[in-house]
């Protein structure tokens, strides 16, 4: 995977022009949900290669956060936020606005074997942001 990387991004798809620096404002566009300060945001990360490895996989919603979402929401946690990233790109500073939105106190990454270490990344960014934040993996990986 590291062959696909490149500064600052976490999610690839093969154009070296998505390599922003960190002093890049370009980010891309994320669609936000209508919440704000989130209790629980529950994410999978982008995948490096989203369109080949596991194409199966990258069409299908992601069943875990789902059933996670759904089990807390039974349990009276309304505050939720669910997001797949796993075929959008994202680099650093999308993510730092994404997570400056929603502020969230709790937030689950769901991981495949491919998407691990862009999970890695999104755990620091996360922590970089605000070290308090509560921070679970959990996955097939």
């Amino acid at each position: 995977m590291d062959s696909w990387k490149y500064e600052d991004l976490i999610i690839l798809d093969y154009n070296p022009l998505h390599a922003f620096s960190e002093f890049s404002e370009i980010g891309y566009q994320v669609e936000l949900q209508n919440k704000e300060n989130v209790d629980i945001m529950l994410l999978v990360p982008p995948s490096p290669i989203p369109m080949t490895y596991g194409s199966i996989t990258n069409m299908l919603e992601p069943l875990g956060i789902g059933y996670l979402e759904s089990f807390l929401k039974e349990n009276q946690y309304e505050n939720i936020l669910s997001e797949n990233f796993r075929t959008k790109q994202l680099n650093r500073n999308t993510f730092l606005k994404y997570l400056k939105t929603y502020n969230p106190k709790i937030v689950g990454i769901s991981a495949m074997t491919d998407n691990f270490e862009n999970g890695v990344t999104i755990a620091e960014y996360i922590k970089e942001f605000n070290e308090n934040i509560v921070v679970i993996f959990g996955g097939p990986h």
